[in-house]
């Protein structure tokens, strides 16, 4: 397993991966759900406060709390790639040496 991660092809295929995954999340999703540039998504995933995080979703609209329950997926996807990407650089770094 963590020699077919360290492969070439496997780190450069997540990194495409994770790329698109960026582009669609930060650019389309994000901006769609807060009905701005996106960062309040980025701000309810980093607050760690519950009332911090209520505020930040009554602050979106009733489409947009819809629309991120709907791309919620894409949120753990772009998490799921970033991960794999990860340690797929360190194990070809490691493994290199």
């Amino acid at each position: 397993m963590l020699q077919a991660l360290s492969k070439k092809t496997v780190l450069i295929s997540f990194l495409i991966l994770m790329s698109i995954m960026f582009v669609i999340v930060m650019f389309h999703v994000n901006p769609s759900i807060d009905g701005g540039d996106g960062s309040g998504v980025l701000r309810l995933q980093l607050s760690f406060d519950k009332e911090a995080g209520i505020e930040i979703i009554n602050g979106w609209s009733v489409s947009g709390i819809e629309y991120f329950k709907q791309w919620m997926i894409a949120d753990y996807v772009y998490a799921l790639t970033y991960s794999v990407f990860l340690a797929s650089l360190v194990l070809f770094i490691a493994l290199k040496k």
